[in-house]
């Protein structure tokens, strides 16, 4: 894989690593985790996941979403993500490792029974990577395991696949969030280049009315843009049997799941 098509994930991953307490603080400000092992609950019972399987979350940050669903009765969740620094927020958890997505397959094989990325997480990879992604997770699965990640809705505009209903080009206010006992304004910005979405945040101390002349720091999260699908025509080529598209109550993402043939490997 050439440096061009692989520049995406560690520009993403550094940003999360100077981001992580301020990413930790809007999640929790917003109920994030807990809405997401909510959706993530709903899915797998959707999918008949038991709480005795084996499960990866392979995007999960500071581990909360893991905690919550030990908490729920699934007793077999490890976590893992490429941030070290969100990892090191989980407080040094032994079910959670730093591992990069391509290297999925690397870590085991068919030692889980399931595989999710949520919150959007996935698409922070190129789309050209994804078959690759996919592929290692095809690996890691034992034989009917599922992988299960969710995505924007994107609608089909002259301009390409966007958003619907979120405005680009100005910076939108956000809550202000307390942070090491300093209290922090919010802004962010979403634009988007070809078939990319960026969201800028920026954050200081003071008022934000003023944030040109109190300074900010400013951190770029970028988000490929695929249909559904692509992604499912990926997954198939990947070795997955035909995906699932799942609407979950209470989840603004679409999910989409694929399961992984009992008799036979790729």
């Amino acid at each position: 894989m050439s440096p061009e098509k692989s520049r995406h994930i560690p520009d993403n991953v550094q940003s999360y690593n100077n981001f992580a307490l301020i990413y930790d603080q809007i999640a929790l400000s917003r109920n994030h985790y807990e809405r997401q092992a909510n959706a993530v609950c709903d899915t797998f019972e959707v999918l008949g996941v038991s709480k005795s399987a084996r499960i990866l979350d392979a995007s999960c940050g500071t581990g909360a979403v893991v905690n919550l669903l030990q908490g729920s009765g699934f007793e077999q969740v490890k976590g893992s993500d490429g941030s070290s620094c969100l990892l090191a927020l989980s407080g040094g958890e032994r079910s959670i490792q730093q591992v990069l997505w391509r290297d999925l397959g690397d870590a085991g094989r068919g030692d889980v029974d399931a595989i999710f990325f949520a919150g959007h997480s996935l698409p922070h990879a190129e789309a050209s990577e994804l078959p690759q992604i996919f592929a290692a997770a095809y690996d890691r699965l034992a034989p009917g395991g599922w992988i299960i990640f969710d995505m924007r809705n994107w609608v089909e505009t002259e301009a390409g696949l966007r958003e619907p209903n979120r405005a680009t080009g100005i910076f939108e206010p956000l809550p202000e969030i307390l942070v090491n006992e300093k209290r922090l304004w919010l802004a962010h910005r979403c634009d988007y280049d070809k078939d990319r979405q960026k969201i800028t945040y920026r954050y200081g101390g003071g008022d934000y009315s003023q944030s040109l002349d109190n300074g900010f720091d400013e951190i770029l999260l970028e988000y490929s843009v695929f249909s559904r699908h692509s992604a499912c025509s990926w997954l198939k080529a990947a070795g997955f049997d035909e995906p699932k598209e799942l609407s979950i109550p209470n989840w603004s993402y679409l999910f989409i799941a694929a399961q992984k043939p009992t008799d036979r490997e790729r």
